[in-house]
């Protein structure tokens, strides 16, 4: 099983709380939270699953991206050193030995994670043929309202919730649609495609029994970004389409990190705190998130903007990544319910090079709030 090449400094932790890296976005958590229930990944009806060899993928990983490694994990050459120690106990001892001063759960729980991200230890879910069908389908000009059809049909699920959409309050539907067909003419070819994605992400590709509420926020969370990304792109020049499918899986990583701390958390009988699966996320969900979207076949462009969204002098240079970097900093503030102080924006260099003042920045937010109204994910209104 060949490695993920990620690269690192040898840097370890001293205690468990100065072992939580600090991200944009992700702040570091308080020091006892409440502890999770260990999580069950679970197959989709219909989908298999399959390991993905970093090889086999299109682009292949970009090592020197991630040269700079995540405190308090281990590194790839510290896993190498430790995969050939069979006897629990002397592992224990060994791994204990490399983080003085943390639980012996919380390192074993540590080395397994950064084991199974860097031995690939892990399967990622695949995605839906009705969902890659709809994504090809709105970059042919020449397709037509039945190729739509026959690609949806077959998927009572994705059947309902497009008809639910077209029905939705949001249409000013004044009389009720029940076919597929009537549904897409009256929201139009590309809200379908957004409205697939939306329920493959919600429904089809993630169960993890006993994180539900963590994993519907995530999920919300990349819905309120695509949404937002989707809204900036129509005003700056980058394809809207890509925007939104690069935003609504820009933190994909999360799910499929999350869905490890799972397997983890089973083989060692123990559930790791709140502020670990959170430094977990911040290690590790932007090079995992971009892996996934290269087995997805996801375009190039989608998979950069993917890695570039906690990077801010790397996302300035391009219009799809200032539209999703920009997405996801709306998305957190649509979250919080109230409009945010965008005067303070005005250092951030991807602000700057998107030409977005705090008055744009404002009118983005009010028009993403209500854009969000169709998709079942009400922002929350203002006190």
């Amino acid at each position: 099983m060949g490695f993920w090449i990620f690269g690192r400094r040898r840097r370890r932790a001293r205690t468990a709380a100065r072992a939580a890296p600090t991200v944009a976005g992700h702040p570091p958590a308080p020091a006892t939270p409440p502890r999770a229930a260990a999580p069950v990944f679970e197959e989709a009806d219909d989908e298999a699953t399959a390991a993905v060899p970093v090889g086999d993928l299109p682009g292949g990983a970009r090592a020197e991206e991630f040269a700079t490694g995540p405190v308090g994990w281990f590194s790839r050459d510290e896993i190498a050193g430790l995969t050939e120690i069979d006897d629990s106990r002397d592992l224990a001892r060994r791994v204990g030995m490399m983080m003085p001063g943390a639980s012996r759960e919380e390192v074993l729980f540590r080395y397994h994670l950064s084991r199974s991200v860097f031995l690939e230890e892990y399967e990622l879910p695949v995605l839906p043929q009705s969902a890659n069908r709809l994504m090809a389908l709105t970059r042919e000009p020449k397709a037509r309202i039945e190729d739509y059809v026959k690609v949806i049909e077959p998927d009572p699920s994705l059947v309902r919730a497009i008809i639910d959409v077209a029905n939705s309050s949001f249409f000013s539907a004044l009389q009720a649609v029940t076919s597929v067909d009537r549904a897409i003419v009256r929201i139009g070819l590309l809200e379908v495609e957004r409205i697939a994605l939306i329920h493959t992400l919600r429904t089809r590709l993630f169960r993890i029994a006993g994180f539900e509420q963590m994993l519907d926020g995530l999920v919300r969370h990349n819905v309120e970004a695509a949404v937002a990304a989707h809204c900036i792109a129509k005003r700056s020049g980058a394809p809207p389409a890509d925007a939104f499918l690069a935003g609504l899986f820009h933190d994909v990583g999360k799910l499929v990190v999350l869905a490890i701390v799972g397997d983890v958390q089973r083989k060692l009988d123990w559930s790791a705190p709140v502020p670990l699966v959170d430094s977990a996320f911040a290690a590790f969900h932007v090079p995992v998130g971009e892996l996934a979207c290269r087995h997805w076949k996801f375009p190039d462009p989608i998979c950069a903007t993917v890695r570039s969204h906690h990077a801010p002098q790397r996302a300035a240079g391009s219009p799809l990544d200032r539209a999703v970097y920009i997405g996801n900093r709306l998305a957190h503030e649509l979250a919080a319910g109230d409009e945010a102080d965008f005067e303070a924006w005005s250092d951030d260099p991807v602000v700057q090079a998107a030409r977005l003042d705090a008055r744009a920045l404002s009118a983005l937010f009010d028009e993403a709030r209500q854009a969000l109204a169709p998709y079942g994910f009400p922002a929350p209104q203002p006190a």
